[in-house]
C-alpha cells in the first residue's frame, strides 16, 4: 500500500497494518438482536419484513455483514450508512 507514516508513532503504523490483515477484522456490522429491535426504534410491523442473520448464535436484524478491524470504524459506518446497529453492543467482542 502507499501509506506513508509522517509521524513516528508506532501505534499509528500498527493500527494501519491491521486494516490489511483479514484476521484482524473483529467487529461486524451484524445489526441488533431481533428480540431487542424495539429498543432501537424498530416497530413490530417493520421487524416482520426484516431479514434475519445469525451472529454468534443470536438472531440479528439490520446489519450489512461488513467487517471492521476497529470499533471506531464500525461506529463511523453505523453513523454514515443505513445500517441498524450499536458499536457498544454486548454481542460484539470486547476491546
Amino acid at each position: 500500500c502507499e501509506y506513508v507514516q509522517y509521524q513516528r508513532r508506532g501505534k499509528d503504523l500498527k493500527r494501519h497494518q491491521a486494516t490489511h490483515d483479514p484476521n484482524s477484522s473483529r467487529f461486524r456490522c451484524c445489526g441488533v438482536p431481533r428480540e431487542r429491535a424495539e429498543q432501537y426504534g424498530i416497530s413490530a410491523e417493520e421487524l416482520a419484513h426484516m431479514v434475519s442473520t445469525e451472529h454468534n448464535g443470536v438472531e440479528m436484524v439490520g446489519g450489512c455483514g461488513k467487517w471492521y478491524s476497529r470499533r471506531d470504524a464500525l461506529k463511523r459506518h453505523l453513523r454514515n450508512e443505513r445500517c441498524l446497529g450499536d458499536h457498544r453492543g454486548d454481542w460484539l467482542p470486547t476491546d
